[in-house]
């Protein structure tokens, strides 16, 4: 079992961002495992029914930043 349940992070184009990430997560196992409208997410290969890190634009429409469209959820 972990604490971390999740990790959000905000991009204002995630698609584009998705790119970096794809090759980033690579070697750590991690694939690309839902693509919607809203959000991309990546799951363990061991546990691809468990989305641990996912891409958004932030919902308030602004740009993404630090903060905004970023979540970590325990």
């Amino acid at each position: 079992m972990s604490i971390l349940d999740f990790v959000m992070v905000g991009s204002n184009d995630y698609k584009k961002s998705s790119e970096l990430y794809d090759a980033a997560f690579e070697p750590l196992k991690l694939k690309k495992i839902l693509t919607t409208e809203k959000y991309i997410g990546y799951a363990h290969l061991s546990e691809p029914e468990k989305v641990i890190f996912y891409i958004t634009n932030p919902v308030n429409g602004k740009p993404a930043t630090m903060g905004n469209g970023s979540q970590v959820t325990l």
